[in-house]
């Protein structure tokens, strides 16, 4: 397994830089030479030189504070090798500091907490959360790819419907997909289907609320596909339905994504 904590260290020296770091400003001080007249009407000026003025100090950077805990992102039911160092403590023992892991149900959500300053590293964001954040103007950054699982991440067709790849354009046609919004899963989503012929005015999108939603949106039957990632896409299959296309097979035609 890759040793975490390098790339958690990166994460923690770009969110202070990000953060903490600040330039304290110049001050200068100039005095002024000063003029008086005496009572007996005497108009010579008594003068005195000015002091020289003083050197401005350097300008200095904030010393970062040094931190006690850490608080990274993460997706509950996205099977990557950190959640074994997550349970056995590891990033504790490394870092010598506490590290929360707080669970998210999307990159974007993600995204937002890292801009509130709530989250110091979001861990496997996903690609397309991070592109649309960052071209919005985010300052957020990539310090490592987690994960490419492809086969964790993938839409699944409700039996009652019929779909397959090779009828896809004409079985989905007037029916609902229920999908995320700005996320890896829906940019599979929109290739797969272009792919496949699948004419994105021809169904309707509704945007999802979750890996739970998704899943209770299949078992429905209102949807005749459902897409979701990790534990919603077994649950999904486990209920009957089946993949349109698998992980594999859309690595074949080049969608390939990386968290």
């Amino acid at each position: 397994m890759i040793d975490p904590a390098g790339s958690v260290m990166r994460g923690i020296t770009l969110k202070k830089f990000i953060r903490l770091v600040a330039v304290l400003a110049t001050l200068t001080m100039v005095a002024a030479a000063c003029g008086s007249d005496d009572d007996s009407g005497d108009t010579s000026a008594a003068t005195t030189m000015a002091p020289a003025a003083t050197e401005a100090p350097a300008a200095t950077e904030a010393p970062v504070a040094a931190l006690s805990e850490l608080n990274v992102a993460y997706f509950l039911e996205w099977p990557t090798a950190n959640q074994v160092a997550q349970v056995e403590k590891t990033y504790d023992e490394r870092l010598g500091m506490t590290v929360n892991w707080l669970p998210f149900g999307s990159g974007g959500d993600m995204a937002l907490a890292m801009e509130a300053g709530d989250i110091d590293i979001a861990y496997s964001q996903g690609l397309t959360p991070f592109a649309n954040f960052v071209t919005s103007g985010s300052e957020l950054e990539i310090v490592g790819v987690a994960v490419s699982y492809a086969d964790a991440d993938n839409c699944v067709a409700h039996p009652d419907y019929g779909v397959t790849a090779a009828n896809a354009a004409e079985t989905l046609a007037g029916q609902k997909i229920y999908a995320p919004v700005g996320n890896v899963t829906h940019y599979k989503l929109l290739k797969m289907l272009g792919h496949l012929g699948v004419s994105l005015d021809s169904f309707e999108h509704v945007p999802s609320d979750g890996g739970a939603a998704a899943v209770a949106a299949f078992e429905s039957g209102d949807v005749a596909m459902a897409c979701a990632f990790g534990g919603g896409v077994l649950s999904m299959l486990d209920a009957g339905g089946n993949l349109v296309m698998t992980g594999s097979e859309q690595e074949a035609i080049g969608i390939r994504v990386f968290d």
